[in-house]
């Protein structure tokens, strides 16, 4: 019964089912499967269809192509054969697998593709891997399969299923021989979501590294922060040279973070941060640090906790700290360092709502708090309940090779007790543009303040800056770039920042960075940030700070 092309439609459908098979009675998903190839026969006794050449099989959003398959149309069951020349494909969206051998059962959902290798999307680009066995359940089944401790929202999971790899390769390098690599016994990936490797082996190419002790989460949205298991060197002008080293990790239901830092002047320093999802919106989280303060010179513990609230759209954050490290670059040549506590603090802050007409959008902020830290003059500890409403504009166009951008501010905060209040307002505006392959963006920054702060750390002046950016190649991979900030009001440059960058033009980029203070503070630093391109939006840094750059 076999000719070119030729289509059978074997419905799951009851009535349908009776005309292809009139003595079986089918107990099977309802939908259309449809079976091509160059040459297709249909057993109707047996129930079984086989097509070899250019087979092609559709089933609701699965799209499989082999050189030989089989369907029994009794138990809903895909048998499929390809060769390392013309290896099966599947694509269920924007996934694709590639194999040899292909085992599904349209009723359960369960699957298992040998000599696997695909990819999954990421914020940009795909997540690839490579080699092993992957098995496929609905996702739907996950608490029943038992393949993860506790199942993750299944809002977050933009698929029907989830796929398990074992002994296999992950990366989001495309090349053959990747740059890195993590190879691992298994790997879970819920697509639109996160993947999450098994204490994972780091490669660089094909050299051994070592291996990471905890569960490695790899995101597939920009929510989530990526980082590359790599240590590298930090300054800091107040404790010197330091070695850093830090990732993300997961361990059962928790998830989370952690930084160490060996510096030449105040040894050692370390963080640790730890999430715990209650609700697809709202996670707890603790965080501790244990870390050395300038202010008070000395170096002790300090623990944060709390709630957050994420929708998409409002965002909340109820949360407790002690001891906290606080670093506020209030304007050029005004820093704070100093020690806040809060008993708590409370944040909101609205969707973003926007403004097509000046091509911008408004977002509305509230915090209300209560707070211990070093008084305006840093002699004495106050205790200052704050309340502020806040909203802020951005937004910017493209005019040719010309891009205008702004951003402004309005702030009113009440100190409760001390009968003060203080409005600020900042206004930031500039334009970049290129000349060839050189970039340059200029910014104008100025803050008007009414009112005075009872605490050092939020109390804000008059301000007016301006700074220049230029960037420039210095080869195909390499590009410099240097900043300056100079103050208007005291007519003194200030700042001095210096960025030399390298991307390998396929799947990551670095770059070292130095910040020159010019000021009496002088507050240097150094640091290193590594990004790798699938995640552009969670660039890993090495470092307490990072430059703000006002034309992204």
């Amino acid at each position: 019964m076999g000719r070119p092309a030729m289509k059978i439609f074997l419905s799951f459908i009851l009535v349908a089912a009776v005309m292809l098979v009139p003595t079986v009675v089918m107990a099977s998903p309802n939908g259309e499967v449809v079976l091509e190839g160059d040459s297709v026969t249909y057993e109707q006794e047996s129930g079984l269809a086989y097509a070899e050449g250019n087979v092609k099989i559709r089933y609701s959003d699965i799209r499989v192509w082999a050189v030989k398959a089989s369907y029994d149309t009794r138990s809903s069951k895909v048998e499929a054969l390809g060769t390392k020349e013309s290896p099966i494909v599947i694509i269920q969206g924007a996934q694709r697998l590639e194999g040899q051998t292909l085992k599904l059962d349209l009723t359960t959902g369960e699957g298992t593709l040998t000599e696997a290798h695909g990819s999954y999307p990421a914020e940009r680009g795909n997540v690839y891997a490579k080699g092993g066995v992957v098995a496929t359940i609905k996702t739907k089944s996950l608490a029943e399969a038992g393949w993860v401790n506790k199942v993750p929202p299944i809002s977050k999971i933009k698929s029907d299923r989830v796929y398990k790899w074992e002994r296999t390769t992950l990366t989001t390098c495309p090349e053959p021989v990747p740059h890195y690599s993590l190879k691992t016994k298994k790997i879970i990936v819920f697509p639109g979501y996160r993947a999450v490797a098994t204490k994972p082996r780091v490669y660089i190419k094909e050299h051994f590294l070592f291996t990471y002790p905890f569960d490695y989460i790899v995101p597939l949205t920009e929510k989530e922060e990526a980082s590359p298991l790599m240590p590298t060197f930090v300054y800091d002008s107040d404790k010197g040279v330091g070695l850093s080293i830090g990732s993300v990790y997961k361990a059962g239901d928790v998830y989370g973070r952690w930084k160490a830092y060996y510096w030449s002047k105040k040894d050692f320093e370390g963080a640790l941060q730890a999430y715990w999802a209650a609700t697809s919106n709202l996670k707890l989280f603790a965080e501790g640090d244990y870390s050395w303060d300038s202010d008070r010179d000395e170096k002790r513990f300090r623990p944060k906790w709390g709630a957050v609230y994420d929708d998409g759209s409002w965002y909340a954050r109820l949360w407790w700290s002690q001891a906290e490290n606080v670093t506020v670059e209030k304007a050029l040549g005004d820093t704070f360092k100093g020690t806040l506590w809060r008993k708590p603090e409370f944040e909101v802050r609205s969707p973003s709502y926007e403004l097509e007409s000046i091509k911008s959008k408004v977002t509305l902020r509230g915090l209300w708090g209560e707070y211990e830290t070093s008084a305006y003059d840093g002699s004495d500890e106050v205790s200052i309940k704050r309340t502020a409403l806040g909203a802020s504009l951005s937004g910017g166009t493209s005019l040719g090779d010309v891009r205008p951008y702004w951003y402004a501010s309005q702030w009113h905060y009440d100190y409760s007790g001390a009968g003060d209040t203080q409005d600020v307002t900042y206004v930031r505006a500039g334009v970049a543009w290129s000349l060839g392959k050189v970039d340059f963006a200029s910014t104008w920054a100025r803050r008007w303040v009414w009112g005075d702060s009872p605490m050092s750390w939020d109390d804000y002046s008059d301000s007016e800056a301006f700074y220049q950016k230029v960037s420039f190649p210095l080869s195909e991979t390499w590009r410099a770039t240097v900043r300056w900030g100079y103050n208007l009001r005291s007519e003194d440059l200030e700042e001095m920042y210096y960025r030399l960058g390298y991307s390998n033009n396929c799947c990551y980029r670095f770059s070292v960075e130095y910040r020159d203070d010019l000021t009496n503070e002088n507050d240097d630093w150094a640091g290193f940030v590594f990004v790798l391109d699938a995640f552009p939006s969670n660039p890993f840094f090495f470092n307490t700070r990072t430059i703000q750059e006002f034309d992204k």
